[in-house]
């Protein structure tokens, strides 16, 4: 048996695998547009450079302020919204895409476990759910 790390779709990284087969669930569902809430400046960047050439992304900082009407706007433009609270996330930002009007709660996946890969497995096990 071959070596994770020799895996051609993932090289034995397990944020490279949940990259790959989040890119595939948004394009097999449809989802083009996503919002992530929180995060630390550096993977915000990595998300970014990683996924943001195959969907359109909007990384929102989870410490500095975020009014409801930037909010409100993310909430519609977006197919999805992952808020991830166990990150840097202030209860000032993320309560703005927590509670929103009855529209929008469907698309709002509440992550609480750290790490890329886990923030990707959430957003599948919801768009799963959403079929």
């Amino acid at each position: 048996m071959e070596p994770r790390s020799h895996c051609a779709r993932c090289g034995g990284s397990a944020n490279r695998r949940a990259e790959v087969a989040f890119l595939e669930m948004c394009h097999q569902r449809g989802v083009q547009r996503v919002v992530v809430v929180g995060g630390s400046p550096a993977v915000r960047e990595e998300l970014e450079t990683k996924l943001g050439g195959h969907i359109s992304l909007r990384m929102v900082d989870g410490t500095e302020r975020r009014t409801a009407d930037r909010a409100k706007s993310d909430l519609e433009w977006a197919d999805l919204v992952l808020v991830w609270g166990a990150t840097e996330l202030h209860h000032k930002v993320s309560g703005h895409y927590t509670h929103p009007a009855s529209a929008h709660h469907r698309k709002v996946v509440h992550v609480v476990r750290r790490g890329v890969a886990a923030l990707l497995d959430e957003a599948m096990i919801h768009l799963q759910r959403a079929r």
